[in-house]
């Protein structure tokens, strides 16, 4: 019963966040004037409640929360795992490739409320290197 409740409190969750996100991008000239998702651009004028990277973190732990809800806590190394490592070595790859032309550049600071957070590739290597320690360790685990 626990896992419906909270399967189901994950999916709404993720379902917000989701429109945070994609309202963000197609509302034009209210993208700095909601209340909901704040600008990367304008961070201090923006009244929203959450930026724009944030919403994207509570979106991915969202869906971390659906697939365990679902599956159960044995399997919580392989879609910590999965999602880390899938995170920065294929969508944030794809991402930059789209962008820049290359699979790895040098890239702004990142921005998740008003904290600048440094970016650099060996940050983005490092990820999935112990995102594979996951998917490797889960799977080491069944052995044992």
């Amino acid at each position: 019963m626990y896992s419906d409740i909270s399967l189901i409190g994950f999916f709404f969750l993720w379902l917000f966040a989701e429109g945070a996100i994609q309202g963000w991008f197609w509302a034009g000239p209210r993208r700095n004037t909601n209340s909901v998702i704040r600008g990367s651009v304008e961070r201090d004028k923006a009244n929203g409640f959450l930026d724009f990277h944030t919403w994207r973190i509570v979106e991915v732990l969202s869906v971390q929360g659906i697939a365990i809800s679902a599956l159960g806590w044995d399997y919580w190394m392989l879609i910590a795992g999965l999602t880390i490592c899938f995170t920065a070595g294929v969508y944030e790859r794809i991402l930059v490739y789209i962008g820049y032309g290359k699979f790895f550049v040098s890239k702004p600071d990142f921005f998740v409320w008003k904290w600048k957070i440094p970016r650099r590739n060996w940050q983005d290597v490092s990820l999935i290197i112990i995102g594979l320690m996951l998917i490797v360790g889960h799977y080491w685990s069944k052995l044992s």
